[in-house]
């Protein structure tokens, strides 16, 4: 329970932090093999999720291994087209420990 709680904190801290208005989210992809087994409605309820994204989040299971595959399927493909990346230290923001001090609370979020 403890880990899930620290898991559950961690990413509503996050979205809380790098999306400022989460009802402009168009769709979200929760990728990785756990995803598959999880339920979107429920996951709102306990406030992993923003409510706004209901009927947006898609889990897609493994997608390191699905681009992998596509990048080396693509015949004229070159290593990172089109892709950017940048590297976001929450830990180093002052405001993470609060939002993640907050956010571990199991009790169900208001819709």
């Amino acid at each position: 329970m403890r880990m899930f709680q620290l898991a559950k904190g961690a990413l509503q801290a996050g979205w809380q932090l790098l999306v400022p208005d989460p009802a402009q989210v168009e769709e979200v992809w929760i990728a990785g093999g756990f995803s598959l087994g999880l339920d979107a409605d429920a996951c709102i309820r306990l406030g992993l999720f923003h409510p706004a994204w209901r009927g947006k989040i898609r889990f897609c299971g493994n997608m390191a291994l699905k681009g992998a595959c596509r990048q080396v399927m693509a015949e004229d493909a070159m290593p990172g087209d089109g892709l950017t990346a940048r590297v976001l230290e929450l830990e180093k923001d002052t405001r993470f420990s609060l939002a993640f001090a907050r956010a571990m609370s199991l009790q169900e979020a208001a819709a």
